[in-house]
């Protein structure tokens, strides 16, 4: 019998590969799904220790000869647009409802194919690029890694924040929310953050402990295990893999349900808070100094982003800590959100949504 070798198509992919930020947790879980189905070379745009031994490995290889697709996985101001004639995609997203003024329109207008992680994000690069262009898949989640913990709930509630902690975060709602739940139940409050030192006050508030040091992919699963429900009082996301990985975990997480939230969010298993929209100069003190982490040179006038609603965040904390039975049952079901955000079907997605493009753009 005559044995036949499958021809894989090169793939060359250029994108962060660490392990503190979204868009490198995320690209290194896709890569390694994306390498059973193509030869692939990597550019780092940044590279730290700690990676997965598989991404390593990928890293050493020699670029592919022959390139059939680039993919770009890169916020928009870091995209470095199409490779040559090669079919090339861009994998990125906004957290706010307009690019910022460092973007270069016509380096993302030369790419064929934009992939992005939520609704919002398929408008904004849409009204640039033509919404033919943008699909939508949101960020997938490493299963086997992120596995369900049954937590113990006989004590006090555990709640968590983990994140850059600056003014897109939302840290000064979650104190607020915190100081109010904590006059009538136990609880604490576990932050995580790998911004500056936020304000004095905060590291003051009882039952309010601040974490600064730098942990790796075990360690950060360990975090939320530890804990019951993580406090997302963003007002822009991209996807906040964070909020994905402690649902994968078997805790839960309050949010809002606008843009990266809007593709997980469900009260099956989280709890769903309402929003308002604000501009994003809104003035918010976080750190000492002049310090906002808010480029201005960059936010356009008039750019907005959600702002959860206080009241809907203590209310939230308030029902978990009040109603343990029901954040039982939103716990076990999480397993709903593992079955949707899997990496291996995300990625079967992905890459099934590239090959679909690549099949009509050639029938034109």
């Amino acid at each position: 019998m005559s044995e036949y070798k499958t021809i894989r198509p090169g793939l060359i992919i250029r994108s962060a590969l660490t392990s503190y930020s979204g868009y490198g947790t995320a690209s290194m879980s896709l890569i390694e799904q994306l390498d059973k189905v193509a030869d692939i070379g990597l550019v780092a745009v940044e590279a730290t220790n700690g990676m997965p031994p598989k991404i390593a490995e990928i890293l050493q290889r020699p670029l592919v000869k022959q390139v059939h697709c680039f993919l770009d996985i890169v916020p928009p101001f870091s995209a470095k647009g199409k490779l040559k004639e090669t079919l090339s995609v861009l994998y990125s997203m906004v957290e706010t409802d307009r690019f910022t003024s460092n973007i270069d329109e016509n380096v993302l207008k030369s790419y064929h194919l934009i992939i992005v992680a939520n609704k919002v994000s398929q408008k904004v690069f849409g009204d640039l690029v033509g919404i033919d262009k943008v699909k939508v898949i949101p960020l997938g989640i490493d299963t086997n890694f992120f596995k369900p913990v049954k937590r113990n709930l006989d004590g006090n509630i555990k709640f968590a924040c983990v994140g850059y902690m600056n003014k897109r975060k939302g840290m000064d709602l979650t104190m607020k929310a915190f100081q109010e739940v904590r006059k009538k139940y136990k609880c604490t409050l576990d932050v995580h953050t790998t911004g500056a030192p936020l304000l004095p006050e905060f590291y003051a508030i009882d039952d309010v402990t601040i974490l600064a040091e730098t942990i790796n992919r075990e360690e950060i699963r360990q975090f939320y295990y530890d804990h019951d429900v993580l406090v997302c009082s963003s007002r822009g996301e991209g996807a906040n893999l964070p909020a994905i990985e402690m649902l994968s975990t078997g805790g839960s997480v309050i949010a809002s349900t606008w843009a990266g939230h809007e593709m997980f969010m469900d009260e099956r298993y989280a709890y769903p808070v309402r929003h308002k929209m604000v501009y994003t100069n809104k003035k918010v003190k976080l750190f000492g100094g002049n310090i906002n982490f808010i480029d201005r040179t960059w936010i356009k006038p008039g750019t907005r982003w959600a702002e959860p609603l206080l009241e809907d965040i203590i209310n939230a904390m308030k029902d978990v800590c009040e109603n343990k039975d029901n954040l039982r049952q939103k716990m076990d079901n999480t397993y709903l959100l593992r079955e949707k955000l899997n990496i291996e079907k995300v990625a079967k997605d992905f890459w099934d949504t590239i090959l679909e493009f690549k099949f009509n753009m050639q029938k034109k």
